[in-house]
């Protein structure tokens, strides 16, 4: 399955549009609190947010948030857009400057944006606060600053939230307000400066523009060190999924797994059990409620072929489709009923000899032959 054009835009200038910047404070937050002079080890850690694929990285003097978004359009999809261009082997954004790597693939182009925002780092326009045990970035606009409420809860998850224009009414009641407007009257601002027991009662009744993150833990059993390399262990990983917990390992992408693992993963090529929690690409706009354990292990197979094809190190890019469903070749619409056991059987024995014909070959030259030629199915 593709991202339209349009969805990659629409993504891209969301992640351009920055904090919303209508709500703001005459001072930081709160009033007459002490700023930290760093920030606390507990907050400290790589986060993840599985609803936009941001990671949140903290460490004692900053706090970054970083997006990845793969893609893929169809060529005449970016010429028909106008502010895009692909030049060489980048696609252009040409009003903003912006260049992005890419590669073709037939009639299509891949790639990957990636994008930095500094959240927090400390300067005279950053300032960190503690508050009835919520954190306060607090960011100065010039006259005035932008707050948001970082909230750290059990489990490793932490909460960023801002106020939205649409909780005003509720402020309203708790402090005064001044409404900002524009020459045409209307309103596109709004100022405060609430008291610390006003505050208080703020952050109560709004900061309702919420987002979560999940703390990524090292510690957690879901793989071990090999040479300094974090290496799954294939059928832990598979009592996982059959266990229907793999949501509950945080996963950013697919599963870090490597050439030297197809033969386990091979094991489990015909294996009929039936999963409901397995991986998904989170940009896909359909969301396949099961999958067959075999067709699984040859989706994750094909992860590591096309890994080792390109040279893709990022589990973001290492999706052979969306969802673990082939296809029959030149189908329009996309298939969205999960593969028959017949069909496993014959994909299965389609990668059984694909291994034999390659196992003994250099990984680069074997990645270049496809498991599925002359199936008539694609992934």
């Amino acid at each position: 399955m593709k991202i339209s054009s349009k969805l990659f835009i629409c993504a891209l200038l969301v992640l351009l549009s920055g904090c919303d910047a209508r709500v703001r404070f005459e001072s930081p937050q709160p009033e007459g609190g002490n700023d930290f002079q760093f920030i606390p080890e507990k907050l400290h850690g790589t986060y993840w947010s599985g609803s936009d694929s941001t990671f949140l990285l903290i460490d004692s003097q900053q706090i970054i948030e970083k997006t990845e978004i793969p893609f893929k359009v169809h060529k005449h999809e970016v010429d028909s857009t106008e502010g895009f261009a692909i030049e060489d082997d980048q696609l252009v954004d040409i009003d903003r400057g912006l260049k992005i790597d890419i590669e073709f693939e037939g009639d299509s182009i891949t790639g990957s944006l990636i994008w930095e925002d500094t959240l927090f780092t400390f300067s005279k326009q950053h300032k960190l606060r503690g508050f009835k045990g919520h954190f306060f970035i607090n960011r100065s606009k010039g006259d005035y600053w932008i707050v948001e409420k970082m909230t750290l809860q059990r489990g490793g998850r932490l909460s960023l939230s801002g106020i939205s224009p649409e909780d005003m009414d509720k402020i309203k009641e708790i402090t005064e307000v001044v409404e900002v407007e524009s020459r045409s009257g209307k309103v596109v601002a709004y100022r405060l400066q609430p008291s610390r027991r006003e505050l208080r009662k703020i952050v109560k009744r709004s900061f309702s523009k919420h987002k979560e993150y999940q703390r990524i833990d090292p510690t957690f059993p879901q793989y071990k060190e090999v040479n300094g390399v974090p290496r799954f262990e294939i059928d832990t990983l598979f009592r996982i999924f059959k266990s229907n917990q793999y949501s509950a390992l945080h996963i950013v992408g697919l599963p870090t797994l490597f050439w030297e693992d197809i033969p386990q993963l091979l094991a489990y090529g015909d294996d009929e059990t039936l999963l409901t929690d397995f991986p998904r690409n989170f940009i896909s706009s359909y969301r396949q409620e099961n999958c067959y354990t075999g067709i699984l292990a040859l989706w994750l197979i094909e992860s590591i072929r096309i890994a080792e094809r390109r040279e893709i190190t990022s589990p973001l890019q290492r999706f052979p489709s969306q969802n673990p469903i082939l296809q029959p070749i030149g189908r329009e619409r996309l298939r969205k009923k999960p593969n028959t056991q017949e069909e496993m059987d014959l994909f299965y024995r389609a990668y059984r000899r694909w291994w034999k014909e390659v196992k003994h070959m250099d990984k680069k030259e074997a990645s270049q032959i496809d498991p599925l030629e002359g199936a008539g199915f694609e992934w």
